[in-house]
């Protein structure tokens, strides 16, 4: 015996259905509002955007924002995140990959004591490291430059 399904069919309407519709358009509506918060606030000017109450539509939209955009260095600063991220994210996963196959297939002597060490450097977070960090930054030259930043995200144990 063939059975088929209607291509039409359709829901009975549920409260339930309703609920969860609405429930799920209010959550959306949260995570949207960051969006449109900034978006709006690249029109307005700087005393506008922190006015209490808030200003929910910019009443006189300024393109000072843009302006400076491109006015100032933006895209030096643009660029050196950029070069900072690629150059720490193939280090890392240079470093990273090489960490977890010897810890994975080889034996050695203090393997254990390694991978306890680095299960316990998960469990602090960067602000703990941050003076000793910028001391040590410090004390090989770095300070100020990019390795600065990128050196501590290959060596973090999150890799």
């Amino acid at each position: 015996m063939m059975t088929t399904i209607s291509r039409y069919s359709r829901r009975r309407f549920s409260p339930y259905m309703l609920l969860m519709t609405l429930l799920l358009i209010l959550v959306s509506l949260l995570f949207i509002f960051p969006f449109y918060w900034i978006i709006t606030g690249s029109f307005k000017a700087s005393d506008v955007i922190n006015a209490r109450p808030p200003q929910w539509w910019p009443h006189q939209p300024i393109m000072d924002n843009y302006t400076r955009l491109f006015i100032e260095p933006a895209w030096q600063w643009m660029l050196n995140s950029v070069l900072m991220s690629l150059v720490s994210m193939v280090l890392v996963c240079i470093v990273a990959s090489m960490a977890g196959y010897v810890l994975a297939k080889k034996r050695f002597p203090g393997r254990t004591l390694l991978f306890s060490l680095l299960i316990g450097a998960m469990a602090l977070p960067k602000q703990v490291i941050l003076i000793p960090l910028v001391r040590m930054m410090n004390t090989l030259g770095l300070y100020d430059t990019l390795w600065a930043v990128i050196l501590p995200s290959v060596g973090w144990p999150f890799g």
